[in-house]
């Protein structure tokens, strides 16, 4: 067995094509001597590490269509320190309203205690609505008169006048 390899040595020395291709090999294969769940572990690892290296590549790209950069100036960002956020500070901030308010209703108490605002009233309003609540006041009932007087809504009777007989009326 040794002298047959040592014919197929001697034959391949005389071979001088290499080919090369100028890049290496798709994947390396684990060591041989390697157990198999460790290969197997290693060869995960690689296709991890190729998939990552692949996705980044490929958000640098979609990154690199994005041209919006936000320009921050210095204040801003000096703002920003001591800046808390609203649930944090609504205690706070509801207890001044309630202290402001209670500041404002005391100095009204203290200035005069009664409201002093009286609105003007068109006295033509304040006549139709006397007129009204009266009207309101009378009982009325629907009546037919007997004699050939017509009676009117305010309860006035006109003789022969050609009102209709039967109106909304006082009393007949």
């Amino acid at each position: 067995m040794q002298v047959k390899r040592e014919q197929e040595a001697a034959v391949l020395e005389h071979c001088s094509f290499a080919p090369k291709t100028g890049r290496p090999p798709e994947h390396r294969v684990a060591p041989a001597n390697q157990p198999v769940t460790e290969r197997l572990h290693h060869i995960h690892d690689d296709r991890r590490r190729r998939l990552e290296r692949k996705r980044a590549e490929q958000e640098a790209a979609a990154l690199s269509q994005c041209t919006f950069a936000p320009s921050l100036t210095s204040r801003q960002l000096q703002d920003d320190v001591g800046h808390k956020p609203i649930h944090k500070r609504v205690g706070d901030l509801l207890r001044k309203r309630n202290e402001a308010l209670t500041k404002v209703r005391l100095a009204a108490e203290e200035a005069g205690g009664h409201a002093t605002f009286a609105p003007a009233v068109n006295p033509r309003s304040m006549r139709m609505a006397s007129a009204a609540r009266q009207s309101r006041q009378r009982p009325m009932q629907k009546a037919a008169c007997e004699d050939d007087t017509a009676v009117d809504r305010d309860g006035k009777r006109s003789p022969g006048k050609g009102m209709r007989r039967c109106r909304w009326v006082t009393n007949c």
